[in-house]
């Protein structure tokens, strides 16, 4: 009798406040699964770790052989090993391959991860980064992580003197829907606005993507900002309506400084290339403010190709000496202006150019994936504003093509040349793709109306 009181009462020795009574044999099957927890989480760590040591020990002797694709290999299984340690060697291997698809590689590897410990480590490394190389690779890997975690770092980045570094960053920037990122950009366009130089008008464009408004003064962002309410974030503005359309921005510049525009789009770059739709629904005649009906045959208003051209050549008309560019008309053919370079934007260049425009004519289909990736295999170009209306196609066919495939090979392109997309649709683009586009490179896509 006694034992079974005993037994009894040794049924109900934990009792927590509030809660229902536990067994002695409960609370022991609990402890013995956090013991077999803790040696299951140490295994894994355990793991990880050999992991990283193995593909660091790879990575040692691929470099000492300098056999690029096993370099790559082990670039791979650093990233793969999600080791924070794995970012400082893959600096190294950016550093001392800069020019190859190694550079790519590491550039890849770096945005495969998203763990805060990770994105800790590229701050960490951009801070004492030894080169503009070196904290521009870890700006845009932060940015191409597109997660509110790496706004801290982007925020030290912001406060750099060095020109190329903070233009890095200020397109990093656009992914980067804080309040505090916005307010930060504003001051950067105040420190620089004097200059009207392209990072004045890069932080100008991460602004107006951040926030659907478009100012020109530092001090006007600044009063528009305080005027928010303290718990204002950007990402509600990104979607508005007119943050999409571009064509009815039309500040009237009296000192001279104001860009170019395609359809309200600045252009920011020196070295830049237009890619031009031009197939056949490019004919279309959109509804006007002044009436007439879409499509309509009959209508007085400009067709799609026309309102394109008579845009294009006016931006190039008004491109400084200094920039160098070129246009890429598309269809079924990919046409260059000029083969294979930019050209300097002197008077005759742009004389040239825009007969090259005036002449297009619409034709048949969409090759939008040959026309990406021939403008980015021109040398020296950092920026491209690729104008659509319609979905790509098949090249040599009437059918509508998968566009995943033309995102990756595009992207692949763009790994170790970092070319910013700027995107232009008209109603009918295939916006998904043109998005894709523009946010895989830290560029802007905007609806034309």
């Amino acid at each position: 009798m006694f034992c079974h009181r005993l037994n009894f009462r040794s049924q109900f020795l934990f009792r927590p406040k509030g809660h229902r009574y536990y067994s002695l044999g409960g609370i022991l099957l609990i402890l013995t699964l956090l013991s077999f927890a803790a040696i299951f989480g140490s295994s894994l760590m355990g793991v990880e770790m050999a992991e990283f040591e193995e593909a660091r020990r790879h990575l040692q002797v691929a470099l000492d052989r300098d056999r690029p694709a096993e370099i790559e290999e082990a670039v791979a299984s650093l990233a793969q090993s999600a080791d924070p340690r794995a970012v400082r060697l893959l600096a190294h291997v950016a550093d001392r391959y800069p020019t190859s698809r190694l550079h790519g590689a590491v550039a890849a590897a770096l945005q495969s991860q998203n763990s805060m410990e990770w994105i800790a480590a590229l701050g960490r490394q951009l801070r004492s980064a030894k080169s503009d190389a070196e904290a521009i690779l870890m700006i845009r890997s932060l940015g191409g992580l597109g997660t509110p975690a790496a706004g801290e770092p982007l925020l030290f980045a912001l406060q750099s003197s060095r020109p190329n570094v903070l233009i890095a960053a200020v397109r990093a920037a656009r992914k980067l829907e804080t309040r505090e990122v916005v307010k930060s950009c504003i001051e950067v366009l105040a420190r620089v606005e004097e200059d009207a130089s392209t990072l004045w008008a890069e932080t100008r464009i991460t602004l107006q993507a951040l926030t659907g408004e478009q100012f020109r003064q530092a001090t006007d962002w600044l009063k528009w900002f305080e005027s928010r309410s303290s718990d204002w974030q950007p990402k509600a503005s990104r979607g508005a309506e007119k943050n999409s359309r571009t064509s009815v921005y039309r500040p009237v510049e009296k000192d001279g400084l104001g860009l170019p525009r395609l359809f309200g789009q600045e252009i920011a770059s020196k070295r830049v290339v237009f890619v031009i739709d031009c197939s056949r629904s490019m004919e279309k005649v959109d509804p006007t403010e002044g009436g007439g009906e879409e499509g309509s045959k009959g209508t007085a208003g400009p067709t799609r190709l026309q309102r394109a051209q008579k845009e294009l050549i006016q931006a190039i008309d008004q491109l400084r000496p200094d920039v160098r560019f070129n246009v890429i008309a598309y269809s079924t053919r990919v046409t260059p202006w000029v083969s294979e370079k930019l050209i300097k934007a002197k008077k005759s260049a742009r004389r040239k150019s825009a007969l090259f425009v005036g002449a297009m004519r619409p034709d048949e289909t969409t090759n939008s994936g040959e026309a990406l990736l021939m403008a980015l295999s021109l040398p020296a170009v950092d920026t491209v504003i690729f104008l659509s209306d319609g979905s790509p196609t098949v090249p040599g066919e009437g059918k509508l093509a998968e566009t995943q495939p033309i995102i990756d090979a595009v992207m692949e392109a763009n790994r170790d040349k970092n070319v910013t997309i700027h995107t232009l649709g008209f109603e009918g683009a295939k916006v998904s793709f043109m998005r894709a586009l523009a946010d895989g490179t830290g560029g802007t896509y905007a609806e034309i109306r």
